[in-house]
């Protein structure tokens, strides 16, 4: 019976360990198959990974390109293999607006901004589409959204940036005084550069405020003494306001910090020597640049003789009478009596009466006549200035 019970229990050990091996094994099999199926899996991830990081690249060098249609594709086999990853999202949305499928592009940017619509960026991107999708009171809305929103970077230079944007579409929409406001807002916030100071004078000055844009020019000379462009812009500018002796100086300033090189540059109203040469002789003939009541009433006095003489010739080159040029010839006679020192001197409403004269002569001789020269052309412009205020 000892032997027995000795042998069953060698029987029951050698079974346990039996069982006890084949559990190991099947433990340790279990155990490498699941670090081949944890490597496996982790290299389709990887793999998954990279074809993402590769398509989303190739999708961001395209749109850089300028190939949206192409980036279209890349991108969206980028998130394929990584669904719901943002920034390839953006450039999707980014590359439909680009490539014209703009109904496609708002909607996945109004996705975007559901979650964020604080993000500047996305923002940005709806005001733009609003403007292609011709609603401008949405795009407006979207540009304001985007400037007080949230910028990943330089949020100074990009808000800076969107009210420029914002001020061109005001501009283009003929909406100046929302434009003026968004320019000086910006202005005001912007570093001491003279460069940045120009761009704001001459967007200012589309947007139909000359006076502020004088004030951008000038705050460029202070932050930039030597820049000839901005005498050049400022001098122009004067000019064009009637301000004559700012015009001088300034346009000497051009001249001189450009060691001449801008004198040639044509203009609206011509080069630079050109207005330099009629500004010094406006501020002679000008009336209202004159420093006394005196010098006001030589200066229309002489103005009378340029402008007789030119009614004079315009009537011998005429070779059929005309009426209009008549009726100035009996308005001059009829003048005759009130166009004296004297007459000036005693009642100004005399040189109301003499500067309209005049004024309507230079006006009407170039419309029947032809372009005038020498000061003619500039009591032209005067009179033309006359009407304008």
């Amino acid at each position: 019976m000892t032997t027995i019970g000795t042998q069953l229990k060698t029987s029951k050990r050698r079974l346990v360990i039996h069982d006890s091996l084949a559990f190991l094994v099947l433990l340790a099999i279990t155990a490498v198959l699941l670090a081949i199926t944890l490597f496996l899996f982790r290299s389709f991830s990887a793999h998954r990974a990279e074809f993402a990081r590769e398509s989303g690249e190739e999708g961001r060098l395209a749109l850089l390109q300028h190939r949206p249609h192409d980036a279209i594709g890349d991108l969206r086999t980028a998130l394929s293999y990584a669904p719901n990853e943002r920034s390839y999202e953006l450039l999707l949305a980014q590359a439909l607006g680009d490539d014209g499928h703009l109904d496609e592009a708002n909607n996945y940017f109004l996705n975007l901004w559901e979650s964020q619509p604080g993000d500047g960026f996305i923002n940005l991107q709806l005001a733009r589409l609003a403007r292609q999708l011709q609603k401008p009171e949405a795009a407006i809305d979207y540009y304001r959204a985007s400037i007080f929103g949230s910028w990943n970077g330089d949020g100074i230079t990009r808000r800076r940036e969107v009210r420029l944007e914002l001020a061109a579409f005001l501009i283009a929409q003929k909406q100046f005084a929302l434009a003026q406001n968004v320019l000086l807002v910006a202005a005001s916030n912007a570093p001491a550069n003279a460069n940045l100071s120009l761009s704001f004078g001459d967007t200012l000055l589309e947007a139909n405020d000359p006076d502020d844009a004088m004030k951008q020019y000038q705050k460029a000379m202070l932050e930039d003494p030597r820049l000839a462009i901005t005498y050049e812009k400022a001098g122009r500018l004067a000019y064009t306001l009637a301000d004559y002796p700012h015009a001088r100086d300034y346009l000497e300033k051009a001249l001189r910090e450009s060691a001449g090189s801008l004198g040639a540059l044509p203009g609206p109203e011509g080069d630079i020597s050109t207005l330099l040469k009629n500004s010094e002789r406006l501020l002679v003939l000008a009336p209202d640049t004159a420093t006394t009541r005196s010098d006001r009433i030589t200066r229309i006095l002489g103005n009378r003789t340029i402008a007789r003489k030119r009614l004079d010739a315009c009537i011998i080159q005429t070779a059929t009478p005309q009426t209009s040029l008549e009726t100035l010839k009996s308005r001059w006679t009829a003048a005759a009596s009130n166009s004296t020192r004297a007459a000036l001197m005693r009642d100004d409403s005399n040189q109301d009466l003499n500067r309209s004269l005049i004024n309507d002569t230079e006006t009407e001789t170039a419309r029947l006549c032809g372009a005038p020269q020498g000061d003619d052309a500039l009591l032209l412009l005067l009179a033309q200035r006359a009407q304008n205020r």
